[in-house]
């Protein structure tokens, strides 16, 4: 899933490989992380790596600066920068900026995002915003394409709730929703319970899955997902994971 080497001089570090950028607060949506392409359909949301390199700073013991780029391979080359750091106990803050080159007949764009997280005993709220604007010449602020994402954690007892709201207001409005309960029965075992809904297309996802980790020294997860499509056809599928780390 990931394959990366790094060199890490005091403050610094350098990074290339197959592996995420990982920025952003979101889960399910992160709008503000430009390099995200993230799966949903197990029910454990998960970031898909890339090829990426990456040089950070390390000013502080609670702030970073990071510079990342990505080349031109199944998708548009990138690169941005970002800063981020953590003001106060509770608040982490993140502000981002970079480039898209033109691919596949679209023009190049500006990109730029905003990203904060408040971290409370029972209840986490994070926030993000992105917004790309065409460099075709125009500067034309009515073709601004921007996206918000609003979502939390929280967590009742040994149950964990994750909850995510994506709203895209250009080109045209959409919303998406996503929401994940999971309840471990010891440190090995949990049931996560996943739930995505798109209402503009009328696409709809719910499924179960059961997961146990660090037995004989792998991961496995066994689920079902019950799906609608926006033609309102059904399908289930089934689908069993096995992996390790070394």
């Amino acid at each position: 899933r990931q394959v990366s080497v790094s060199w890490n001089p005091g403050s610094l570090s350098l990074e290339s490989g197959y592996t995420t950028a990982n920025w952003g607060q979101g889960k399910a949506f992160s709008p503000a992380d430009f390099f995200a392409e993230i799966d949903i359909a197990s029910g454990q949301p998960e970031r898909r790596s890339k090829l990426l390199f990456r040089a950070s700073w390390f000013p502080g013991p609670l702030s970073r600066i990071d510079l990342v780029a990505s080349p031109q391979i199944h998708g548009p080359a990138l690169a941005a920068a970002r800063g981020y750091g953590l003001a106060g106990d509770t608040l982490a803050l993140g502000i981002s900026a970079g480039y898209q080159a033109p691919y596949s007949g679209e023009p190049s764009f500006a990109l730029s995002g905003f990203e904060a997280s408040l971290d409370l005993p029972w209840l986490s709220p994070y926030l993000e915003a992105a917004f790309r604007l065409p460099m075709d010449g125009s500067l034309d602020l009515g073709e601004l394409q921007a996206t918000f994402m609003a979502g939390s954690t929280a967590k009742i007892g040994s149950l964990h709730l994750l909850g995510e709201w994506l709203w895209k207001i250009s080109p045209a409005p959409d919303f998406s929703v996503f929401a994940l309960a999971t309840y471990p029965f010891d440190e090995w075992i949990s049931l996560a319970a996943p739930l995505s809904f798109d209402p503009d297309t009328g696409a709809l996802s719910a499924g179960l899955a059961l997961g146990a980790a660090e037995l004989w020294g792998l991961d496995f997860s066994i689920g079902a997902q019950g799906a609608k499509d926006g033609t309102g056809r059904w399908t289930l599928g089934f689908s069993l994971q096995m992996q390790t780390r070394f």
